[in-house]
């Protein structure tokens, strides 16, 4: 296969990473593996329109795509609409959907496993007409992305870092979101609530939020009401930990179909989807793509 890799050099890992040294290994691995790479760096802002260009090339059967979830999510939409080949790099902090995929966070050792890996298609979700792989959500989490933006960094553990402070500063600050949620047709909540968010299938247990079932046509559903300071410490401990299951203050359902209508909305409201900010209007439905796009994976992960 012939192969276009874009490499966001302000992804998390890659900051601190000797590009050269990355495109060196990533070009000998693949080309081992009997596949031709070209390696293509760039940086923010010409990330969309670089992504767009090589899945809309023909000479390429798949994209190699290395940064964080935003860019992840960013290239699984265009492997949806191209039917290309999607090889995901986890070079960003969290790297949620690539934890799920069974890729290690070690770029280089990334590198190995997808060049030996094997194919499988994933579920994409979207929020009326936004495509994300991972997970939206309205309340808390936007406006703790908001803070961070606005705080300096230079490296993985500063964004880190720099997380932390947002948390603290928005669960002082926080400001609810009056909704009414809709499950497969059921209104299953109304009122006010901190955070409400929508996942691309079902978080697993026992670890950061992410699915251990990337296809199996579900949505997830998360509601946390208004609670103070300690109560939303305690609920975020839950679900990085994987115990949002047990916590009594989170109430949890699997759909197929989810709506949220936002009450006495006088603006648009703003969400976090994969990690970047939107605006969105006053109902935002979501449908589950089963199987819509195909990811490479390492060949021990077990076939779904």
């Amino acid at each position: 296969m012939r192969l276009a890799a874009i490499v966001n050099a302000k992804g998390g890992s890659l900051r601190t990473a000797d590009f050269d040294m990355f495109s060196r290994h990533l070009r000998e691995v693949f080309t081992q593996a009997g596949d031709r790479v070209d390696v293509i760096k760039v940086k923010g802002p010409d990330l969309p329109g670089k992504l767009e260009d090589v899945f809309s090339d023909s000479q390429y059967d798949g994209v190699i795509a290395a940064g964080g979830d935003g860019t992840i999510s960013l290239a699984a939409s265009h492997a949806w609409k191209s039917g290309k080949l999607l090889l995901p790099i986890p070079a960003g902090t969290m790297n949620l959907f690539t934890r799920g995929l069974g890729i290690e966070p070690d770029i280089f050792t990334a590198v190995e496993q997808l060049a030996d890996g094997r194919d499988m298609a994933c579920d994409l979700v979207t929020a009326n007409d936004y495509p994300f792989i991972h997970q939206f959500s309205v309340g808390l989490q936007p406006k703790m992305i908001r803070l961070r933006a606005s705080m300096p960094y230079r490296t993985r553990i500063g964004k880190i870092l720099a997380s932390t402070r947002a948390t603290f500063y928005a669960f002082r600050s926080r400001r609810n979101v009056e909704a009414r949620v809709f499950c497969d047709d059921e209104e299953v909540g109304s009122g006010e609530y901190g955070l409400i968010a929508v996942s691309n299938n079902v978080f697993g247990p026992g670890h950061l939020p992410y699915s251990d079932h990337p296809n199996e046509g579900k949505l997830g559903v998360y509601i946390v009401p208004p609670l103070p300071f300690a109560g939303l410490l305690s609920v975020s401990f839950s679900i990085l930990t994987g115990q949002w299951s047990q916590h009594p203050a989170v109430q949890f359902k699997a759909a197929k179909d989810v709506r949220l209508q936002f009450l006495s909305v006088t603006r648009r409201v703003r969400a976090s989807i994969d990690g970047e900010l939107q605006l969105v209007g006053e109902e935002v439905s979501f449908r589950v793509h089963e199987k819509a796009f195909t990811v490479r994976v390492p060949k021990e992960v077990a076939p779904r």
